[in-house]
This record gives C-alpha cells, structure tokens and sequence, in this order.
C-alpha cells in the first residue's frame, strides 16, 4: 500500500503537468473564414472577443493571401510609446494557428510585406532609415516593388508626396492613386487628406482634397476603396458622438465628392473610433476603438456602406 504522504508526493507534480499541458492546449480550433467569428451585422461588434482583444492595446493589420493569414498588432497599455509586438495568426489545413508574436518589436510593415500583402507593389509608412536611405524625424510613405526573385529595397518616395513634415497613413486604389494624410504647410487644418495619382509609375503631383472633406482641425486614416468609389476617414471637427468618428464620403459622377456623412451612432461612441479598413472581399469594415477602455478591433457588415451612399453618387 502506498502511504498517503509518498501518494501526495507523487499526485501532486502530476496536477501540476497535467494543468500545464491543458493550459498550453487550451487555444480553441478556429476554422472557416475570419478566425471563424459569427459574422457581424450593422452594429459594429467587438472582433474575436476570445482571442484577440486583452486589457492591453490592439491594432489590426488586417486579413491577407485570400484571407488565410491575419496580422494585428499589441501594445501594453502602460507603456508611454507605442511599440507594438505583431501577432500572426495563419489558416493551415482548415485550422487557425494561435497567434504567434514576431520578434520585430516596433517594427511593423516592413518586416511583414513579403508575405501579407497581395500584388506586386506595397505602400507602407515608416519613421527610420532604411537600407541607404537617411532616417526621418517624421514617419513617411515608402513603397516596395515586387522583384523577378523576391522583393526590391523599399524607397521612399520622393516630394511631392513626402514633405519635412508628417505623411502617413497610405491608402491606395486598384489604378494606383494615392490617399494619404499629413500635417505639411499649406493645409486647411492641422492634418488633411490628400491624393496623389499615379503617372507611369511615379506620383508626381499631390492634391489637398479641400472642403467638404478637410477642415479647419484633423482629418486623419483615409480608407479610398479600390474603385475609388467612396472614401472612410476620422474627424472631430463635425456633429458627432465624440473623440473621433467615423465619416464616409461619396465620389460623384463628376469627380467631385459628397458632403461626408457620420456613420453613425452603430459604429460611432463618444469614444475614439478610428483606423477604418474594409477587407478584401469587400464584405466586412473593420476599425479601432478606445469605447472599452483599451483599444480594440472591432468589425460590422460593410452593407452600412450601401446604405449609406447617396443618389448622386457613383
């Protein structure tokens, strides 16, 4: 007979593997598309509430490769800068990987385009040097081609589009037009929205897209749809629920743009609600919000963009 003392002996560091193993097992199969989340409608719904969001902050990257890799981002809330760790997360035989954190602290894009984006050309804003190109005191638009055998060196492109001043936040369509938003001399307000086609490859000219789009305070996050169809951004300066909202506006048939509407109160808080980004299947808008304390990604139904789009637009 085993005396109780030797049988708590031995019993004991058992529970402890066994609650070790069980926690290291513990992630839930996800399968199906976008982690396999019951799919929002036109309230916007906090994203993947068991797996993603924390008491820290999340940013998201966004779904990648036919929407079998996701990518978002995490910083401690604690932390005064904001240095992120990016999390990937990948589809493998019907099943999503837990998310697994990149040694590349802070570091964002750049050590990610190989693999995310679609296409063969990638805009993405970075504050640094790169390769032979001098560091910038302010974050800048850089742009990496796809090369016969892997990729080129990123560049930055060149004034006009970036100034001394900040230029950031790159948006761009399927023809390869540019959307962006800066602080530089010249501007209606602190930061503005502006476009930059592109010309044989090259954006030569930039244009501040004016009133009604720009005010006399902060329009920043341009998301310019593939078409160039219609264009979400973030504001405080209008009517609104507070902090930042969301705005949507319409391009018309004359090239002009509609007075930019509040998405409203099913995606707007008194919180900050910003970072917009409609996915590539066009079937969700996705974004940021502090409502929860924390920021947070959470996702509604694109259709609030149909419903939303008025008769003169395109």
């Amino acid at each position: 007979m085993i005396h109780k003392k030797i049988f708590r002996g031995i019993l004991l560091p058992l529970m402890i593997l066994f609650i070790s193993c069980t926690r290291k097992n513990d992630f839930p199969a996800l399968k199906g598309s976008y982690l396999g989340q019951k799919p929002p409608g036109l309230t916007a719904e906090l994203f993947a509430p068991d797996i993603v969001p924390t008491e820290d902050n999340e940013h998201l990257y966004g779904f990648f490769n036919d929407g079998t890799i996701f990518f978002f981002d995490r910083t401690p809330a604690d932390l005064e800068e904001w240095t992120p760790a990016v999390y990937r997360m990948e589809l493998i035989d019907g099943k999503w990987t837990r998310p697994n954190a990149s040694p590349y602290r802070g570091k964002p894009w750049y050590h990610y385009y190989p693999e995310a984006p679609e296409g063969d050309l990638v805009y993405f804003a970075w504050k640094g040097s790169l390769g032979d190109v001098p560091s910038s005191v302010d974050i800048n638009i850089w742009r990496v081609r796809k090369a016969s055998e892997g990729w080129a060196e990123p560049h930055k492109l060149p004034f006009p589009v970036n100034s001394p001043d900040l230029d950031t936040y790159p948006s761009v369509t399927d023809d390869g037009t540019l959307y962006f938003f800066s602080d530089r001399e010249g501007g209606l307000g602190g930061h503005d929205i502006y476009r930059s086609p592109q010309t044989n490859g090259q954006h030569l000219t930039v244009e501040n897209l004016g009133a009604p789009i720009n005010t006399e305070s902060d329009e920043l996050d341009p998301f310019i749809a593939p078409d160039e169809s219609y264009l979400i951004f973030c504001s405080k300066t209008r009517a609104g629920y507070g902090g930042f909202d969301l705005y949507i506006t319409y391009r018309k048939k004359d090239g002009t743009w509609t007075s930019p509407v509040n998405m409203g109160e099913g995606i707007n808080t008194p919180a900050y609600d910003w970072v917009p980004q409609v996915t590539q299947d066009g079937k969700f808008f996705f974004f940021n919000s502090t409502r929860a304390g924390s920021w947070d990604i959470y996702w509604v139904d694109s259709n609030v963009i149909k419903a939303l789009r008025p008769e003169d637009a395109q």
